[in-house]
Order: structure tokens, then sequence, then C-alpha cells
């Protein structure tokens, strides 16, 4: 529906244009009918409309000054004047401050339906356009933040993110992680879409019950500390976010996954009475031997899946940890959050793991040391298990999907919760089996068939751009000249 304001000084005017708009446009909502200018500003700075249809004359502020102020505040309202005065100043002004329809009354009711459907039209249009650009952005930014955390960048994918965002390889960033209780990709849409107008703020993949974010700072604002305070305030409020676990900030892009693996080691191991906690403070108060090397040497042992030496790691680790028996309950307790922590890691994969399996048991080093090497045998196990059967199996179900879907809206994030694995794991698996990521295959395959329906020549232009999954004629006419040098209409002439 498109919001509308209406605002005339004369109530018969206001009733009579309000009666019009209720039968005659239906896409029309109307969100107030006000008598004078100052009401409209008012209203415009509490409850902005998506269109205003003004008088020019009014007691205080006339519609002009309403305009200028939309003009100054709001510009993304449309504004359309419906006048007694036929004055050529007063067109004249509204027509340089961007006003889209200037109506004389009396006016024939077909005439008032017909102006205000063409801006209804280009308001629609404009709104397709930037849920079209919300979903590329979204994706965009979930894919950056999967590729500089996962270690699977590609200088080519990372540039046009820098580019949209005038971020700078040296930018300072930190790597916030929220915990979720239920999650689900409701709740996950809902926490994206409260951070899509912060430019410096990226949302990842939702990870079981976790959600990455990788905030840059900015030269406003350059405490990080400050920056997650606020980003707390947008998602606290909810009670599914049980916790947040924010990383060290760090100068360069590729360290930014250290940040990421601080956070997570502040969850696994984080006080349950705390609602956010700053790894900083936490390696300051709370950290010992066994957290150092999880970031020096285990953290990185489990990045790259060096089964041998993530053994030979958590061995010394024990080795240096078991000095007397009475210590073992704690030992035990700091193997369970060692291999939790590489479960989470199996489960980015999209290996899952019976949590049963995590727990130690064992009396004695040497039971430990047994524990540790059945333990790592199964995970390996079960790694290249499920590698085998899920790689190709994932992305060529992918593909087939996007085959028969293409026409819909396709989020990687939906199909990654459908399947139960992570949006990393079915990205980083379509890019293996076909040399392209997703979003460039599902746009090839897109104009291929809106090149088929063009040679055709059955549907019209925006019926073929509907037809291939695009809501915006523009938008698709776009993308459609970058992949084949020719818009669609040149493209038919050929």
């Amino acid at each position: 529906m498109i919001r509308t304001l209406l605002v005339e000084d004369e109530e018969i005017e206001r009733l009579a244009l309000e009666d019009i708009l209720t039968k005659h446009v239906p896409e029309i909502e109307v969100i107030g009918a006000l008598e004078n200018g100052l009401q409209a500003i008012e209203k415009i700075k509490k409850d902005p409309p998506d269109l205003i249809l003004v008088d020019i004359q009014m007691p205080g502020k006339n519609g002009l000054d309403v305009i200028a102020y939309i003009q100054a505040h709001a510009p993304q309202i449309k504004a359309m004047i419906v006048s007694s005065y036929d004055r050529f100043s007063y067109a004249q002004e509204a027509l340089r401050m961007g006003v889209k329809d200037y109506l004389l009354k009396p006016s024939s009711v077909s005439d008032i339906v017909q102006a205000i459907k063409k801006v209804c039209n280009e308001i629609e249009s404009e709104q397709e356009k930037q849920t079209a650009d919300h979903q590329i952005l979204s994706i965009l930014k979930a894919d950056f933040v999967m590729q500089i955390l996962h270690h699977y960048t590609y200088d080519h994918d990372i540039d046009p993110v820098f580019e949209r965002f005038q971020l700078k390889r040296s930018q300072q960033g930190f790597v916030l992680t929220l915990h979720l209780d239920n999650p689900n990709t409701q709740l996950y849409h809902e926490i994206k879409q409260a951070f899509h107008a912060i430019e410096h703020v990226f949302v990842g993949a939702l990870s079981g019950a976790h959600i990455p974010i990788i905030a840059f700072t900015t030269y406003i604002e350059t405490n990080y500390r400050h920056i997650t305070y606020q980003i707390m305030k947008k998602v606290q409020v909810r009670p599914e976010v049980t916790f947040i676990a924010i990383g060290t900030p760090y100068d360069q892009l590729h360290c930014l996954r250290h940040s990421y693996y601080e956070a997570m080691q502040v969850i696994h191991i984080r006080s349950s009475q705390r609602k956010f906690q700053f790894y900083e403070d936490f390696i300051q108060h709370d950290l010992c031997l066994l957290q150092r090397n999880l970031q020096e040497d285990i953290w990185e042992k489990i990045r790259i899946w060096d089964w041998q030496a993530l053994e030979q790691a958590i061995f010394q680790f024990l080795y240096c940890e078991v000095q007397t028996d009475d210590r073992l309950d704690e030992v035990r307790q700091n193997l369970l959050r060692i291999f939790s922590l590489i479960s989470f890691q199996l489960e980015e994969q999209g290996v899952l793991i019976d949590l049963h399996t995590l727990t130690f048991t064992g009396q004695s080093l040497s039971q430990l040391q047994v524990e540790i090497q059945t333990k790592i045998a199964l995970f390996k196990h079960l790694m290249r298990h499920t590698q085998q059967n899920q790689a190709l199996d994932v992305a060529h179900q992918f593909k087939k999907y996007i085959d028969q879907h293409y026409h819909e809206e396709i989020s990687l994030q939906d199909l990654a919760h459908q399947y139960q694995l992570s949006a990393y794991y079915i990205s980083k698996r379509f890019k293996e089996a076909f040399n392209m990521n997703y979003v460039d295959y599902l746009t090839d395959l897109r104009i291929k068939e809106a090149k088929r329906l063009i040679r055709a020549g059955k549907k019209s232009m925006k019926q073929i751009c509907f037809a291939v999954g695009y809501h915006d004629p523009n938008y698709f006419s776009r993308v459609f000249k970058k992949m084949c040098g020719l818009t669609p209409t040149q493209y038919k002439k050929t």
C-alpha cells in the first residue's frame, strides 16, 4: 500500500478527495487528512508518508512551505499539488521544487485518478527497486562476512564490497557474535533488517545458534566500544538474543577472523550471569593458559583442519595442565570447551555432532589421552564421510533448486535453513562445484531465459521482467545490459 497524506483547508474538498482515493485508487492508504501545513509538517516528522497531496493556499504554512520542508528533510516523499490557484508563478515554483503534478480544481475524477495512479506507479517501481537492492546488499554483506571470517576470500569478490561501502583494507574492524535462543529464519531476517541502514555493519549468515557481525570503525566513531553499545541497543531488547560476545579490533582485513575466534571463545566460556562481554575484559580477568593456547595454536589447527597437529596441540595442553589429580575436574571442563569449539567449526562444514560425544570422563592423564584420540578419530571420520556424501550432492541440489525456482525470490539463508546446513558451507560447495557463486549463476540463468522469451516475441518487456524473477523493469534492463552489452529493447531489434 502507498501511504498517502491529504492536506487541504476546505473540509468539503478534503472529504471529496479522500472519497475519490478510497473508491478509485485501491493501492492507496490514506494515513491522514489534515487542514493546514503546520499539521502536515508535524505528521511528516513522526510518520512520513510515501505520497502527499497538498493545497497551495492555506492558513499559516502554505503548500509550498510543506514541500520545501519535504525537499530539505524527507526528499523520498512524492508531492502533488491540488489547488484552485492557476498562477504561473506557483506552478513554476512547484516544478522547481520537484512536485510530481499540479492539478487544478475543479478537475474531473478521471483526471485526478489518472494523475495519482501515474505517481503511484512511479512509487511502486522505486519501492520494488529498493527491495531488490536491499536483497542484493543483504546477500553481498552476508557473503562478505563468510569469506572474511572463514578465510575463503577472492579479491575480485571482495573488491565490489569495498567500493560500494567505501571501505579500506586497512580499516579497523571487529567481530560481534550474537547467541540466540530458539534461532529461526524470521528472527534472523528481523535482526538483519535492524542493521540494513548502517553501512559499516555487516551481518553474516545464521550458523546454528550464532550470528556473526563485522563492524568497522568510521572516521567519526573510532571507539569500537561506543559502536558496540549502539549495536547492542538494537538487539538487546529482543529476549531471543541471550548473549553478545565482542572480539578485539584489528587494523588488517585478514586479521578479522582472529576477532571472530575471540568472540567464539567468550561464548563458549562465558559467565551465565552476563548479557555481553568484551574479549579484552575477559582476557584481562578470566583467561588462563587454555584460552591463550586456543587463540595462538589450537584455533589455528582447527581452522586448517590439520588433525594430526591438532591432536598434538591438545596433548601439549593436557601435559601442561595435568600436574596433580586434584585438577582433573577443571581439565575435563577445559577439554570439553576445546571440543565444543571443534564441533562448532565442524557444524560450519555441515557436520552435525552429538553433544554427548563431547564430554570427558577419564580419571587419569592416560585415560584422557585415549579419549582425545578417540574423539579426534571420530570427528575426522564424520567430516570425511559428510564431505564425500554432501559436497557434490548439496551443490547439485542447490543448482536444481535454482533451475526450478529462478523466477522466485531465492535466499541463500532460507535454503541453508531448509537443508540444515550453514550458508557458508552451501556457498562454498556451489562455487567449488561450478566455479562461480550462486548469485552469478542465478543471474546468468535469468538473463538466458529472458533472451529466449524476447526472441519468442509473445510477451512484453515488463512481463518478461516478472517472468524471470525481477520486480523492477529498470533494474532488469540494467542487469541485462551489463550481461549482454545491450538493453532488452536493443537485443529485440538485433
